[in-house]
């Protein structure tokens, strides 16, 4: 099922984006920069899930936000933002 759902995925973003060849899942421990992109991501999930007893999380969320420009977590970003996009997804 996995292959099956890398194939079509790749399809999909091939037809979409000129250039592009595939995604492949990647271990993050052996890659400095997804681990990097891993905890950057998971201070911020933390911060906006209001999660207690996580102080250095919610510190480099805010230092995100501050750097980014952006302002609140809880705001989209325009639909045409380049360097940095926020997302808010409603559970269903």
């Amino acid at each position: 099922m996995q292959l099956l759902w890398t194939k079509v995925r790749n399809t999909y973003l091939s037809r979409c984006w000129k250039g592009f060849r595939s995604i492949e899942p990647q271990c993050s421990k052996r890659h400095n920069i997804i681990q990097m992109v891993d905890v950057v991501i998971g201070a911020i999930a933390a911060k906006r899930n209001d999660r207690k007893n996580v102080a250095h999380k919610a510190e480099l969320a805010d230092y995100v936000l501050e750097k980014s420009g952006h302002g609140d977590w809880s705001r989209d970003t325009v639909k045409n933002a380049r360097y940095f996009t926020v997302w808010n997804f409603k559970h269903q």
